[in-house]
C-alpha cells in the first residue's frame, strides 16, 4: 500500500473529506489532494507528523515502513487521545514531543 493509499483510506475511515483532514493537520488541502491523487511521493517530514497525528497512526505507518499502525505499548494513549477534543489532541501530542526534547539522560 502507497502513501496515497494509506492517507486516502485512514481519511474516509474517519469520514473526513480532504478539507477536514487539512484543517485537523495543518497541511494544506492541495498538498493533501496531490499526496491522494499520486502526484507526490515525498513529503515534508513535518507534514508527515501532522498527518500521522490527525488520522492516529504512525509516521513509519504512513510512510510505508510498517504495516502496523502504531506501537502496542501506546494503546492506552491513543484510547485517551480519541476521546480528546482536536485541540485537546494536539496539545498532549505537543507536550509529548515537549518531555522527549528535554527528557534526562
Amino acid at each position: 500500500m502507497s502513501l496515497q493509499d494509506r492517507v486516502r483510506a485512514l481519511r474516509e475511515k474517519k469520514g473526513w473529506n480532504q478539507s477536514r483532514l487539512a484543517k485537523a493537520s495543518e497541511v494544506t488541502r492541495a498538498t493533501i489532494s496531490r499526496i491522494e491523487s499520486g502526484q507526490t511521493k515525498e513529503i515534508l517530514s513535518e507534514s508527515l507528523k501532522n498527518l500521522a497525528i490527525a488520522l492516529g497512526v504512525t509516521m513509519d505507518y504512513l510512510a510505508g515502513r510498517t504495516r502496523e499502525h502504531f506501537p502496542a505499548d501506546i494503546t492506552f494513549l491513543l484510547e485517551c487521545h480519541d476521546k480528546l477534543s482536536l485541540h485537546d489532541q494536539l496539545n498532549l501530542i505537543n507536550y509529548a514531543d515537549f518531555l522527549s526534547q528535554h527528557r534526562r539522560v
